[in-house]
């Protein structure tokens, strides 16, 4: 998450964390040819100003998509 202001409003009052769910939450691909990792971490971040929350992969967890497992 790279950017210091809010995407929805522009605010700059931005705190970093995760979303908490009953059962996790995944990302399934779809086409032949993409295969699922065994575990993408998700981050969140919560602006103060307007409330939105944005939700992004980690780049670096994202890479084992394009590993056979």
């Amino acid at each position: 998450m790279n950017s210091s202001n809010c995407d929805k409003c522009g605010g700059s009052d931005l705190h970093e964390g995760t979303v908490d769910a009953f059962q996790l939450i995944v990302f399934r691909p779809i086409g032949p040819n993409e295969y699922l990792p065994k575990s993408v971490t998700v981050l969140a971040r919560l602006c103060a100003d307007c409330g939105a929350i944005t939700l992004a992969a980690d780049a670096a967890s994202l890479k084992a998509f394009h590993l056979q497992p």
